[in-house]
């Protein structure tokens, strides 16, 4: 070999890499070709899916070898079913609601409502998780103290014996999603400029609750939830005042003079203060969502007035009950 051709290799060396694992071809016959399965070969007990890195070969849904997806293996169980479409109600016990009142965060000389409790920023609710509301539960009901009227979604028995044990009012009422919504932050909703929504009945499953007077359902009549007031306060052992039953019309019926009223209904007193009476007495319409407010008015706050609707069918509409 001549110099120049030495030369040249030594050149060629210097400009090449250097000799390693990743740069030197494997001997023949080292590497074997990889066997792609496919078909009934890929289940067979020579593939990967017998194995951990070959659970990614089954179909889609299937979990073993035999091709059954899961929802057909396992038996079927209807505990979940239709679980996404159930509602929730954020549980407030009577201990929270009274240590509100005592803080200030609500007033017990006005109503007390969805957007009430919202506002006390104590209550976190998302409607877009299915929630509809509140639900009243009785812990703190030896403690309760407070005469308020107050409407909730849900309440027990003894909730409400609670609450009118006290000379309160309570009612429970249903609203729907897009009613919850704009109760949950009023500002945010009135900022949009779109018309108060007209609350819709309650759904075929919870109709029955709503109607019944024990659960001082908005759907019962003024004289089953006097009869339904009676026979809680005789469970439970306390009396009641003049506003939680229709006096007059109650005293023509059973024909009596004032002490025999007073006693055969249980009643505390007849005279009582005025103002008291009219908080007590207020309740809201069967599609009515806020105080005040009827729906299909436009709250602007820019102008700060109230729009109300002018055509006979827009009024027809949400004046229908």
């Amino acid at each position: 070999m001549s110099d120049q051709a030495i030369r040249k290799s030594i050149e060629l060396l210097k400009k090449l890499p250097r000799v390693c694992l990743g740069n030197i071809k494997p001997l023949k016959g080292t590497l074997k070709n990889k066997r792609v399965c496919r078909g009934k070969a890929a289940f067979s007990k020579q593939s990967k899916a017998w194995h951990t890195d070959g659970r990614q070969m089954f179909p889609v849904g299937v979990t073993s070898i035999d091709k059954n997806p899961f929802y057909m293996v396992n038996p079927k169980e209807d505990y979940y079913k239709n679980f996404f479409l159930r509602k929730q109600y954020y549980p407030v016990s009577l201990l929270s609601l009274q240590r509100m009142i005592d803080l200030g965060l609500l007033d017990p000389t006005k109503t007390i409502d969805f957007t009430d409790l919202c506002n006390t920023k104590i209550i976190n609710i998302d409607p877009d998780k299915n929630f509809y509301g509140i639900n009243l539960v009785d812990e703190g009901c030896d403690i309760f103290q407070s005469k308020i009227n107050i409407e909730v979604q849900y309440a027990d028995e003894l909730s409400i014996a609670a609450i009118e044990k006290q000379g309160g009012i309570i009612s429970t009422k249903y609203y729907n999603k897009e009613c919850v919504e704009a109760m949950e932050n009023p500002p945010r909703f009135f900022e949009r400029g779109v018309p108060i929504p007209r609350c819709k009945l309650p759904t075929s499953d919870i109709a029955d609750y709503y109607c019944d007077p024990s659960n001082r359902g908005y759907l019962a009549s003024e004289n089953e939830l006097s009869d339904a007031r009676i026979k809680t306060c005789q469970k439970f052992g306390y009396l009641l005042e003049n506003y939680h039953l229709n006096y007059t019309q109650n005293k023509k019926e059973l024909e009596l003079d004032d002490k025999d009223y007073i006693k055969k209904i249980c009643l505390k007193n007849i005279n009582q203060n005025d103002e008291i009476n009219k908080l007590m007495k207020l309740k809201k319409g069967v599609r009515q969502i806020w105080y005040g407010l009827q729906p299909g008015w436009i709250v602007d706050f820019v102008s700060k007035c109230i729009l109300k609707p002018t055509d006979e069918q827009l009024k027809m509409y949400y004046n229908k009950e």
